[in-house]
């Protein structure tokens, strides 16, 4: 088995998501299984760190982020 250091999904709905493994399945159905996860099964440095950036855009508390990418920022008001 492979490791990798950390590895997510990221989208509109998930937010971001951890991701504890990944299966490679080869031509012969043989599969190939990278363990995403360090010590307790949970989001790494990294992750957390992404997350908490794509939430302080999402809920306009970053305002250096805001500000850096406001080419391609929409803020919606309710």
């Amino acid at each position: 088995m492979k490791d990798c250091v950390e590895a997510f999904c990221c989208g509109t709905g998930a937010s971001l998501t951890p991701v504890g493994e990944v299966v490679e399945v080869i031509n012969d159905n043989t599969e190939v299984r990278y363990n995403c996860w360090r010590g307790e099964r949970k989001a790494g440095a990294f992750t957390k760190g992404i997350y908490d950036i794509l939430q302080g855009i999402m809920w306009g508390d970053d305002k250096e982020m805001e500000e850096k990418y406001k080419e391609w920022i929409a803020v919606v008001k309710p």
